[in-house]
Protein backbone atom coordinates (compact mmCIF):
# COMPACT_ATOMS: atom_id res chain seq x y z
CA UNK A 1 0.00 0.00 0.00
CA UNK A 2 2.58 2.72 0.97
CA UNK A 3 4.73 1.74 -2.03
CA UNK A 4 2.29 1.99 -4.52
CA UNK A 5 1.01 5.21 -3.23
CA UNK A 6 4.18 6.68 -4.33
CA UNK A 7 3.54 5.72 -7.76
CA UNK A 8 0.38 7.47 -8.39
CA UNK A 9 -0.51 11.24 -8.62
CA UNK A 10 -1.26 11.06 -4.69
CA UNK A 11 1.68 13.34 -2.78
CA UNK A 12 0.89 12.22 0.94
CA UNK A 13 -0.76 9.30 2.61
CA UNK A 14 -3.42 10.74 4.35
CA UNK A 15 -4.94 10.92 0.63
CA UNK A 16 -5.19 7.46 -0.31
CA UNK A 17 -8.80 7.21 1.02
CA UNK A 18 -9.88 9.74 -1.33
CA UNK A 19 -8.66 8.25 -4.73
CA UNK A 20 -10.46 6.17 -6.74
CA UNK A 21 -11.11 2.35 -5.61
CA UNK A 22 -10.64 1.05 -9.57
CA UNK A 23 -6.87 2.47 -9.20
CA UNK A 24 -5.82 0.17 -5.95
CA UNK A 25 -8.29 -2.51 -6.75
CA UNK A 26 -6.91 -5.07 -8.49
CA UNK A 27 -4.15 -4.97 -5.70
CA UNK A 28 -5.63 -5.60 -2.39
CA UNK A 29 -9.31 -7.11 -1.82
CA UNK A 30 -10.57 -9.28 -5.10
CA UNK A 31 -13.83 -8.80 -4.56
CA UNK A 32 -14.82 -5.44 -3.05
CA UNK A 33 -12.48 -3.98 -5.04
CA UNK A 34 -11.74 -1.37 -2.30
CA UNK A 35 -9.08 0.86 -1.39
CA UNK A 36 -6.81 0.44 1.35
CA UNK A 37 -7.33 2.70 4.76
CA UNK A 38 -4.61 5.39 5.48
CA UNK A 39 -4.74 3.56 9.06
CA UNK A 40 -3.44 0.44 8.34
CA UNK A 41 -0.43 2.01 6.55
CA UNK A 42 0.17 4.29 10.12
CA UNK A 43 -0.37 1.21 12.12
CA UNK A 44 2.13 -0.83 9.86
CA UNK A 45 4.56 1.64 10.65
CA UNK A 46 3.71 1.69 14.00
CA UNK A 47 4.22 -2.40 14.19
CA UNK A 48 7.48 -2.24 12.36
CA UNK A 49 9.83 -3.54 14.94
CA UNK A 50 13.49 -2.21 15.06
CA UNK A 51 15.46 -5.49 13.59
CA UNK A 52 12.33 -6.00 10.43
CA UNK A 53 13.42 -2.31 9.15
CA UNK A 54 16.98 -2.85 9.02
CA UNK A 55 16.42 -6.03 7.60
CA UNK A 56 14.25 -4.59 5.16
CA UNK A 57 16.66 -1.72 4.46
CA UNK A 58 19.41 -4.30 3.98
CA UNK A 59 17.77 -6.80 1.74
CA UNK A 60 17.12 -3.34 -0.47
CA UNK A 61 20.89 -2.94 -0.98
CA UNK A 62 21.52 -6.22 -1.86
CA UNK A 63 18.69 -6.25 -4.39
CA UNK A 64 19.95 -2.69 -5.60
CA UNK A 65 23.58 -4.23 -6.39
CA UNK A 66 22.36 -7.78 -7.23
CA UNK A 67 20.15 -6.60 -10.65
CA UNK A 68 22.55 -4.10 -11.17
CA UNK A 69 20.52 -1.11 -10.67
CA UNK A 70 23.69 0.39 -9.04
CA UNK A 71 27.01 2.60 -10.28
CA UNK A 72 29.19 2.81 -7.15
CA UNK A 73 32.12 3.90 -9.43
CA UNK A 74 31.39 7.03 -7.49
CA UNK A 75 29.19 7.74 -4.09
CA UNK A 76 27.92 10.34 -2.87
CA UNK A 77 26.94 10.86 1.00
CA UNK A 78 24.62 14.06 1.99
CA UNK A 79 22.78 14.72 5.14
CA UNK A 80 18.90 15.69 4.69
CA UNK A 81 16.54 16.73 7.97
CA UNK A 82 13.54 16.15 8.31
CA UNK A 83 11.48 18.74 10.40
CA UNK A 84 9.63 18.15 13.44
CA UNK A 85 6.85 20.52 14.73
CA UNK A 86 4.97 18.77 17.83
CA UNK A 87 5.18 20.09 20.93
CA UNK A 88 7.05 17.44 22.71
CA UNK A 89 10.93 17.83 23.45
CA UNK A 90 13.09 16.52 20.52
CA UNK A 91 16.55 16.88 19.18
CA UNK A 92 17.19 19.76 17.58
CA UNK A 93 19.43 20.68 14.32
CA UNK A 94 20.45 23.09 12.01
CA UNK A 95 18.40 23.24 8.97
CA UNK A 96 20.26 24.87 6.01
CA UNK A 97 17.71 26.19 3.99
CA UNK A 98 15.16 27.59 7.11
CA UNK A 99 18.48 28.99 8.60
CA UNK A 100 17.88 28.16 11.63
CA UNK A 101 17.61 25.30 14.93
CA UNK A 102 14.72 23.05 14.62
CA UNK A 103 13.70 20.02 16.10
CA UNK A 104 14.44 17.82 13.93
CA UNK A 105 15.87 14.43 12.43
CA UNK A 106 19.30 13.86 10.19
CA UNK A 107 18.96 11.27 7.48
CA UNK A 108 22.21 10.18 6.25
CA UNK A 109 22.14 8.68 2.39
CA UNK A 110 24.59 6.91 -0.02
CA UNK A 111 24.16 7.82 -3.60
CA UNK A 112 25.31 6.36 -6.30
CA UNK A 113 26.50 8.16 -9.31
CA UNK A 114 22.88 8.56 -10.93
CA UNK A 115 21.80 9.96 -7.87
CA UNK A 116 19.94 6.62 -6.75
CA UNK A 117 20.17 6.68 -2.86
CA UNK A 118 20.78 3.24 -1.82
CA UNK A 119 21.49 3.12 1.60
CA UNK A 120 21.33 5.68 4.28
CA UNK A 121 21.08 5.88 8.47
CA UNK A 122 19.29 7.63 10.72
CA UNK A 123 21.38 10.21 13.36
CA UNK A 124 18.89 9.48 15.93
CA UNK A 125 21.99 10.20 18.41
CA UNK A 126 23.25 13.42 16.86
CA UNK A 127 26.71 12.31 15.79
CA UNK A 128 27.21 14.09 12.45
CA UNK A 129 28.50 13.21 8.96
CA UNK A 130 32.20 12.37 10.35
CA UNK A 131 30.83 9.12 12.15
CA UNK A 132 27.89 8.50 9.68
CA UNK A 133 30.60 7.79 7.34
CA UNK A 134 32.45 5.40 9.15
CA UNK A 135 29.27 3.21 10.11
CA UNK A 136 27.64 3.72 6.43
CA UNK A 137 30.79 2.23 5.53
CA UNK A 138 31.10 -0.41 7.49
CA UNK A 139 27.61 -1.80 7.00
CA UNK A 140 27.39 -1.48 3.60
CA UNK A 141 30.77 -3.22 3.25
CA UNK A 142 29.24 -5.90 5.82
CA UNK A 143 26.12 -6.85 3.05
CA UNK A 144 28.06 -6.23 -0.15
CA UNK A 145 31.23 -6.54 0.23
CA UNK A 146 34.54 -4.58 0.10
CA UNK A 147 35.93 -2.64 -2.83
CA UNK A 148 32.62 -2.26 -4.17
CA UNK A 149 32.62 1.38 -3.97
CA UNK A 150 35.34 2.99 -5.80
CA UNK A 151 35.42 6.88 -4.99
CA UNK A 152 33.55 8.50 -2.14
CA UNK A 153 32.78 12.56 -2.12
CA UNK A 154 31.47 14.34 0.61
CA UNK A 155 30.98 18.06 1.70
CA UNK A 156 32.66 19.74 4.74
CA UNK A 157 30.63 17.99 6.86
CA UNK A 158 33.10 14.81 7.05
CA UNK A 159 36.19 16.82 7.50
CA UNK A 160 38.36 15.38 9.78
CA UNK A 161 41.87 14.27 9.65
CA UNK A 162 41.50 10.82 11.64
CA UNK A 163 39.01 9.86 8.94
CA UNK A 164 40.97 10.69 5.90
CA UNK A 165 43.62 7.93 7.51
CA UNK A 166 40.99 5.71 7.99
CA UNK A 167 39.93 6.33 5.01
CA UNK A 168 43.18 5.84 3.06
CA UNK A 169 44.44 2.92 5.27
CA UNK A 170 41.53 0.72 6.59
CA UNK A 171 38.53 1.00 3.98
CA UNK A 172 41.12 1.48 0.83
CA UNK A 173 38.91 4.20 -0.64
CA UNK A 174 39.41 7.22 -2.69
CA UNK A 175 37.72 10.54 -1.74
CA UNK A 176 37.30 14.27 -2.77
CA UNK A 177 35.93 16.23 -0.13
CA UNK A 178 35.63 19.99 0.79
CA UNK A 179 38.58 21.36 3.05
CA UNK A 180 37.35 23.52 6.00
CA UNK A 181 39.13 26.76 5.78
CA UNK A 182 40.30 26.67 9.59
CA UNK A 183 43.57 29.20 10.43
CA UNK A 184 46.30 26.57 9.70
CA UNK A 185 44.40 25.86 6.13
CA UNK A 186 43.67 29.57 5.44
CA UNK A 187 47.56 30.12 6.37
CA UNK A 188 48.56 27.11 3.62
CA UNK A 189 45.99 28.67 0.82
CA UNK A 190 47.59 32.44 1.26
CA UNK A 191 51.27 31.10 1.27
CA UNK A 192 49.80 28.91 -2.00
CA UNK A 193 48.30 32.43 -3.47
CA UNK A 194 51.54 34.22 -3.42
CA UNK A 195 53.86 31.49 -5.04
CA UNK A 196 51.28 30.19 -7.41
CA UNK A 197 49.17 31.89 -10.15
CA UNK A 198 45.57 31.00 -10.93
CA UNK A 199 45.07 29.23 -14.27
CA UNK A 200 41.70 29.56 -16.00
CA UNK A 201 38.82 26.88 -15.86
CA UNK A 202 38.20 25.58 -19.18
CA UNK A 203 34.71 25.34 -20.42
CA UNK A 204 33.50 27.22 -16.55
CA UNK A 205 33.59 31.45 -16.71
CA UNK A 206 34.35 33.36 -13.41
CA UNK A 207 36.14 30.39 -11.87
CA UNK A 208 40.39 29.57 -11.61
CA UNK A 209 42.23 27.25 -9.97
CA UNK A 210 45.22 25.87 -8.70
CA UNK A 211 46.85 22.80 -8.40
CA UNK A 212 49.04 22.56 -4.76
CA UNK A 213 48.96 20.50 -1.82
CA UNK A 214 47.24 20.74 1.61
CA UNK A 215 48.94 19.13 5.17
CA UNK A 216 46.16 18.04 7.16
CA UNK A 217 47.15 16.09 10.44
CA UNK A 218 51.11 15.85 8.94
CA UNK A 219 49.56 14.56 5.59
CA UNK A 220 50.28 15.74 2.32
CA UNK A 221 47.11 15.60 0.11
CA UNK A 222 46.33 16.50 -3.47
CA UNK A 223 44.46 20.18 -3.27
CA UNK A 224 42.29 22.13 -5.80
CA UNK A 225 41.77 25.63 -4.91
CA UNK A 226 39.14 27.07 -6.92
CA UNK A 227 38.62 30.77 -7.11
CA UNK A 228 35.63 32.58 -7.99
CA UNK A 229 36.56 35.78 -9.80
CA UNK A 230 33.35 37.59 -9.25
CA UNK A 231 32.81 36.90 -5.19
CA UNK A 232 37.06 36.25 -4.80
CA UNK A 233 35.93 33.18 -2.65
CA UNK A 234 37.82 30.26 -2.50
CA UNK A 235 36.86 26.78 -2.47
CA UNK A 236 39.54 24.66 -1.46
CA UNK A 237 38.89 20.32 -2.21
CA UNK A 238 41.54 17.61 -1.72
CA UNK A 239 41.74 13.89 -2.43
CA UNK A 240 43.85 10.98 -1.59
CA UNK A 241 44.19 10.20 -5.17
CA UNK A 242 47.06 11.20 -7.87
CA UNK A 243 46.56 13.02 -11.04
CA UNK A 244 47.21 9.61 -12.76
CA UNK A 245 44.29 8.04 -10.85
CA UNK A 246 42.12 11.30 -11.54
CA UNK A 247 42.91 14.23 -13.61
CA UNK A 248 42.42 17.78 -12.31
CA UNK A 249 39.29 18.41 -14.70
CA UNK A 250 37.52 14.89 -13.26
CA UNK A 251 38.48 16.45 -9.71
CA UNK A 252 35.75 19.14 -10.41
CA UNK A 253 33.67 17.30 -12.27
CA UNK A 254 33.51 14.28 -10.09
CA UNK A 255 32.86 16.70 -7.05
CA UNK A 256 30.13 18.78 -8.98
CA UNK A 257 27.90 15.50 -9.74
CA UNK A 258 27.59 16.24 -5.89
CA UNK A 259 25.17 19.14 -6.65
CA UNK A 260 22.98 16.81 -9.16
CA UNK A 261 21.55 14.49 -6.92
CA UNK A 262 18.84 16.72 -6.05
CA UNK A 263 16.08 15.01 -7.95
CA UNK A 264 16.54 11.81 -6.26
CA UNK A 265 16.93 14.08 -2.40
CA UNK A 266 13.86 16.27 -3.04
CA UNK A 267 11.93 13.18 -2.64
CA UNK A 268 12.39 13.47 0.75
CA UNK A 269 9.85 16.93 1.48
CA UNK A 270 7.17 14.08 0.98
CA UNK A 271 8.55 12.12 3.95
CA UNK A 272 6.42 14.28 6.37
CA UNK A 273 2.60 13.20 5.46
CA UNK A 274 3.80 9.31 4.91
CA UNK A 275 5.66 9.15 8.25
CA UNK A 276 2.75 9.55 11.21
CA UNK A 277 4.40 11.45 13.80
CA UNK A 278 2.00 8.62 16.25
CA UNK A 279 3.46 5.81 15.02
CA UNK A 280 7.00 7.15 14.59
CA UNK A 281 8.01 8.67 18.07
CA UNK A 282 8.99 6.78 21.22
CA UNK A 283 10.18 8.37 24.67
CA UNK A 284 12.38 5.55 25.88
CA UNK A 285 15.34 7.63 25.11
CA UNK A 286 17.47 9.83 27.41
CA UNK A 287 18.08 13.16 26.09
CA UNK A 288 21.68 13.39 25.52
CA UNK A 289 22.23 16.71 24.00
CA UNK A 290 20.27 17.93 27.50
CA UNK A 291 22.37 15.22 29.70
CA UNK A 292 25.97 16.50 28.16
CA UNK A 293 24.53 20.06 28.51
CA UNK A 294 24.16 19.37 32.03
CA UNK A 295 27.41 17.34 32.59
CA UNK A 296 28.69 20.90 30.84
CA UNK A 297 27.22 23.09 33.30
CA UNK A 298 28.54 21.40 36.49
CA UNK A 299 31.97 20.96 35.46
CA UNK A 300 31.79 25.05 34.35
CA UNK A 301 30.46 26.21 37.77
CA UNK A 302 33.23 23.86 39.31
CA UNK A 303 35.88 25.34 37.40
CA UNK A 304 34.68 29.40 37.93
CA UNK A 305 34.37 28.03 41.64
CA UNK A 306 37.78 26.65 41.62
CA UNK A 307 38.85 30.46 39.67
CA UNK A 308 36.97 32.27 42.44
CA UNK A 309 38.84 30.50 45.31
CA UNK A 310 42.03 31.11 43.19
CA UNK A 311 41.28 35.02 42.95
CA UNK A 312 40.23 35.05 46.26
CA UNK A 313 43.28 33.35 47.80
CA UNK A 314 45.19 36.11 45.57
CA UNK A 315 43.21 38.65 46.54
CA UNK A 316 43.88 38.31 50.42
CA UNK A 317 47.67 37.86 49.32
CA UNK A 318 47.57 41.25 47.98
CA UNK A 319 46.15 42.77 51.08
CA UNK A 320 48.83 41.41 53.12
CA UNK A 321 51.21 42.79 50.94
CA UNK A 322 49.25 46.17 50.59
CA UNK A 323 49.16 46.50 54.56
CA UNK A 324 53.10 44.94 54.73
CA UNK A 325 54.21 48.43 52.19
CA UNK A 326 51.78 50.55 53.63
CA UNK A 327 53.71 49.69 57.12
CA UNK A 328 57.13 50.23 55.32
CA UNK A 329 56.21 54.41 54.18
CA UNK A 330 58.02 56.74 56.88
CA UNK A 331 56.70 59.59 57.56
CA UNK A 332 59.81 61.67 58.26
CA UNK A 333 61.43 59.97 55.44
CA UNK A 334 62.89 61.75 52.18
CA UNK A 335 60.09 61.95 49.80
CA UNK A 336 62.18 60.11 47.33
CA UNK A 337 62.96 56.84 49.98
CA UNK A 338 58.51 56.52 49.59
CA UNK A 339 58.05 57.37 46.32
CA UNK A 340 58.88 53.71 44.86
CA UNK A 341 56.63 52.21 47.71
CA UNK A 342 53.68 54.40 46.81
CA UNK A 343 54.20 53.28 43.19
CA UNK A 344 53.83 49.56 44.61
CA UNK A 345 50.71 49.90 46.42
CA UNK A 346 48.94 51.81 43.86
CA UNK A 347 49.78 48.20 41.53
CA UNK A 348 48.62 46.32 43.87
CA UNK A 349 45.25 48.25 44.50
CA UNK A 350 45.05 47.86 40.55
CA UNK A 351 45.78 44.55 41.01
CA UNK A 352 43.38 44.47 43.88
CA UNK A 353 40.26 46.01 41.76
CA UNK A 354 40.77 43.95 38.57
CA UNK A 355 40.70 40.50 40.58
CA UNK A 356 37.52 41.98 42.51
CA UNK A 357 35.81 42.98 39.30
CA UNK A 358 36.76 38.91 37.95
CA UNK A 359 35.67 37.82 40.81
CA UNK A 360 32.04 39.73 40.53
CA UNK A 361 31.77 38.55 36.10
CA UNK A 362 33.00 35.03 37.28
CA UNK A 363 30.09 34.98 40.35
CA UNK A 364 27.59 36.30 37.34
CA UNK A 365 28.51 33.47 34.96
CA UNK A 366 28.33 31.07 37.65
CA UNK A 367 24.62 32.75 38.44
CA UNK A 368 23.67 32.08 34.69
CA UNK A 369 25.13 28.80 34.57
CA UNK A 370 23.45 27.52 37.94
CA UNK A 371 19.97 28.85 36.34
CA UNK A 372 20.52 26.95 33.13
CA UNK A 373 21.48 24.24 35.07
CA UNK A 374 18.04 24.59 37.01
CA UNK A 375 15.74 24.17 34.37
CA UNK A 376 17.55 20.80 33.08
CA UNK A 377 15.81 17.86 34.77
CA UNK A 378 17.69 15.13 36.71
CA UNK A 379 16.72 12.63 34.16
CA UNK A 380 15.80 14.27 30.71
CA UNK A 381 13.98 12.18 28.32
CA UNK A 382 13.14 13.56 24.94
CA UNK A 383 11.11 11.89 21.61
CA UNK A 384 13.08 10.38 19.09
CA UNK A 385 11.48 9.04 16.04
CA UNK A 386 11.95 5.29 16.17
CA UNK A 387 14.19 2.98 14.68
CA UNK A 388 12.54 0.50 13.02
CA UNK A 389 9.51 2.88 10.86
CA UNK A 390 12.32 5.32 10.19
CA UNK A 391 14.34 2.32 8.51
CA UNK A 392 10.84 1.41 6.77
CA UNK A 393 9.24 4.54 5.60
CA UNK A 394 12.69 5.73 4.63
CA UNK A 395 13.36 2.54 2.49
CA UNK A 396 9.48 2.72 0.76
CA UNK A 397 10.41 6.01 -0.27
CA UNK A 398 14.47 5.46 -2.21
CA UNK A 399 12.48 2.00 -3.46
CA UNK A 400 10.11 3.85 -5.44
CA UNK A 401 12.19 6.63 -6.42
CA UNK A 402 15.03 3.39 -7.83
CA UNK A 403 12.47 1.87 -9.26
CA UNK A 404 10.80 5.15 -11.17
CA UNK A 405 14.59 6.15 -12.36
CA UNK A 406 14.64 2.58 -13.60
CA UNK A 407 11.20 3.00 -15.27
CA UNK A 408 12.64 6.68 -16.70
CA UNK A 409 15.72 5.08 -17.83
CA UNK A 410 14.27 1.99 -20.06
CA UNK A 411 11.04 5.17 -21.35
CA UNK A 412 13.65 6.98 -22.90
CA UNK A 413 15.70 4.49 -24.32
CA UNK A 414 18.89 5.47 -21.59
CA UNK A 415 19.07 8.74 -23.79
CA UNK A 416 17.94 11.51 -21.02
CA UNK A 417 16.53 11.11 -17.72
CA UNK A 418 13.54 13.00 -17.58
CA UNK A 419 11.81 14.29 -14.08
CA UNK A 420 9.97 11.98 -12.42
CA UNK A 421 6.80 14.58 -12.23
CA UNK A 422 7.56 14.47 -16.03
CA UNK A 423 6.48 10.81 -16.04
CA UNK A 424 4.19 10.42 -13.86
CA UNK A 425 1.77 12.44 -15.96
CA UNK A 426 2.26 10.41 -18.73
CA UNK A 427 2.51 7.03 -17.62
CA UNK A 428 0.87 6.58 -14.34
CA UNK A 429 -1.75 8.97 -15.76
CA UNK A 430 -2.35 7.35 -19.05
CA UNK A 431 -5.77 5.30 -19.38
CA UNK A 432 -5.81 1.79 -19.79
CA UNK A 433 -8.06 -1.11 -20.81
CA UNK A 434 -7.88 -4.00 -18.02
CA UNK A 435 -9.52 -7.53 -18.74
CA UNK A 436 -9.05 -10.95 -17.00
CA UNK A 437 -9.03 -14.35 -18.99
CA UNK A 438 -7.97 -17.59 -16.91
CA UNK A 439 -3.77 -16.97 -17.74
CA UNK A 440 -3.66 -13.07 -18.02
CA UNK A 441 -4.41 -9.46 -16.80
CA UNK A 442 -4.79 -7.65 -19.67
CA UNK A 443 -3.64 -3.65 -19.65
CA UNK A 444 -3.70 -2.22 -22.64
CA UNK A 445 -2.81 1.53 -22.85
CA UNK A 446 -5.14 3.83 -25.09
CA UNK A 447 -5.50 7.72 -25.34
CA UNK A 448 -1.19 7.58 -26.16
CA UNK A 449 -0.87 10.58 -28.96
CA UNK A 450 2.80 11.95 -29.46
CA UNK A 451 5.02 9.45 -30.97
CA UNK A 452 7.92 9.52 -28.26
CA UNK A 453 5.25 8.67 -25.70
CA UNK A 454 4.12 5.39 -27.69
CA UNK A 455 8.00 4.73 -28.08
CA UNK A 456 8.58 5.15 -24.48
CA UNK A 457 5.37 2.97 -23.52
CA UNK A 458 6.36 0.26 -26.01
CA UNK A 459 10.01 -0.12 -24.50
CA UNK A 460 8.17 -0.91 -20.96
CA UNK A 461 5.54 -2.96 -22.58
CA UNK A 462 8.28 -4.66 -24.08
CA UNK A 463 10.45 -5.01 -21.04
CA UNK A 464 7.89 -6.15 -18.65
CA UNK A 465 5.87 -8.73 -21.12
CA UNK A 466 9.97 -10.09 -21.84
CA UNK A 467 9.78 -10.92 -17.83
CA UNK A 468 6.24 -11.89 -17.01
CA UNK A 469 5.55 -10.09 -13.89
CA UNK A 470 2.58 -11.52 -11.77
CA UNK A 471 -0.35 -10.47 -9.71
CA UNK A 472 -2.73 -12.22 -8.05
CA UNK A 473 -1.82 -15.54 -9.57
CA UNK A 474 -2.01 -14.28 -13.53
CA UNK A 475 0.77 -12.64 -15.83
CA UNK A 476 0.55 -9.71 -16.66
CA UNK A 477 0.45 -8.68 -20.27
CA UNK A 478 0.92 -5.06 -21.77
CA UNK A 479 0.17 -3.56 -24.83
CA UNK A 480 -0.93 0.01 -26.55
CA UNK A 481 -3.96 0.14 -28.18
CA UNK A 482 -4.51 1.28 -31.93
Amino acid sequence: MNLLSKFSTLERVYKINKNRCEYFGYFFDLTKKRNPLKDDIYELQKNMPDHLGLKFKEMLLKYYYDNNFLDLSLVFIDGHVIAYFGKEAFQKLKHSTRKKIIKALEIFNFSDKSGKIFYFRADHDVEGMRKNIEVLLTEVISIIGSDKIKILVFDRGGFSGPLFKKLTKKYHIKFITLVVKNPNIKKQIDKIKKNIRFKKLKSVEKKKYIISILKIDDINYRALLILNTESNKISPFITNMTEEELSNDELLQNYSMHWNQEQEHNAFKKLGGDMHSKALQDIDFDDMTKIKKKEYLRNRINKKNNEIIRFQLELRRLKGKELFLESKIKPKSKQTDNKITRKEIRDVKNRLKEIDDKINDTLLEVKKAEKSLDKIPDFPKKKKYKYGPVDYSVSVVNLANNLNSKIVEIFSNGEKKLQLATLKSILYCTSAQIWEDDIYININYINLRQNKDIEGVQRLCDYFNAREPMLNGKIMRFSIGL
